[in-house]
């Protein structure tokens, strides 16, 4: 509960707060339910879509995909383990950590040309506005460096580290490397390469943004 928690105060902010934005004070009931409503539906897709811009990198820049996992309640993300000698490593694990975001921040320009045309309803355009903000901020969020409540890094502190300390994560997917059964296998997923979004922290969505 503590993780689904954060999520419906989220979605009933971002809920409320199209309406308001639009003065849609007189639409009744339906105004107020139907945005709130449309944000429950819209989480999951956004995440998938999120981790579906990492997983359509990662096929594109030749990194091998080790694993893929999507959640609302825990972490989301795609796991790539390439060669620790693979050429363009720093710039093409940038690229994999922008596709996420990137996707995110695209789906809300979609959303915010569809809602600002003249055929679209007053309560049509508080739905669609809800999900563009909650896009936006799975987008935004996930771009600040930070790490969530069980380790993880959020995409912009992947693409800081991979920036400033290429070295670094290199050696990290070099002790990741595949080793006997009988190895530490939690130490080994543990220095595994993410692209991550997490759905109970700051790199998902508004409820800890920072």
């Amino acid at each position: 509960m503590r993780r689904i928690a954060p999520w419906l105060i989220a979605i009933a902010f971002y809920g409320l707060l199209a309406p308001l934005g639009l003065a849609d004070i007189d639409g009744g009931p339906l105004g107020w339910i139907l945005p709130i409503l449309t944000a429950v539906g819209c989480v999951l897709p956004l995440i998938v879509a999120h981790e579906c811009g990492h997983l359509l990198a990662a096929l594109v820049l030749r990194l091998p995909v080790a694993g893929m996992r999507i959640r609302l309640t825990e972490t989301s993300f795609v796991r790539v383990r390439p060669s620790p000698s693979a050429p363009a490593l720093p710039l093409r694990f940038v690229v994999l950590h922008l596709a996420g975001p990137l996707v995110n921040l695209g789906l809300a320009y979609g959303l915010v040309r569809f809602a600002t045309g003249d055929e679209v309803s007053d309560l049509a355009r508080s739905c669609v506005l809800t999900v563009f903000l909650l896009s936006v901020v799975i987008g935004v969020a996930n771009l600040l460096p930070h790490r969530d409540s069980s380790g993880m890094h959020s995409d912009g502190a992947r693409i800081w580290s991979w920036i400033v300390h290429p070295a670094r994560e290199r050696e990290a997917l070099r002790r990741a490397a595949p080793r006997p059964m009988t190895a530490h296998p939690r130490r080994r997923e543990a220095a595994t390469s993410h692209a991550a979004v997490t759905a109970t922290s700051p790199g998902a969505g508004p409820p800890s943004a920072p």
